[in-house]
């Protein structure tokens, strides 16, 4: 997918963000509703999986694996009796 020419669209291309690395651009969320775009990325986590993400969201830390962590400490407290 082709990217934004414009001069304030930031390049993430083949950076890392946590676990997750950044294959390519992949679209915008809100390309017309609003004067602020959400520009979505194609990325692979370490875990084999790819999930498209806000690059926003990478930039910020809110988003740094495909949701595996998450699961596997979930998984791994409920094993362990500590349940939330």
């Amino acid at each position: 997918m082709e990217q934004p020419k414009s001069k304030l669209f930031k390049d993430i291309n083949g950076k890392i963000f946590g676990r997750l690395l950044v294959l390519e651009y992949n679209g915008c969320d809100r390309p017309d509703r609003s004067r602020k775009k959400n520009h979505k990325w194609k990325c692979i986590c370490e875990c084999g999986s790819e999930v498209s993400v806000l690059g926003d969201n990478l930039r910020n830390g809110n988003t740094t694996s495909c949701g595996c962590i998450e699961y596997s400490i979930k998984h791994s407290m409920t094993q362990q009796g500590l349940k939330r």
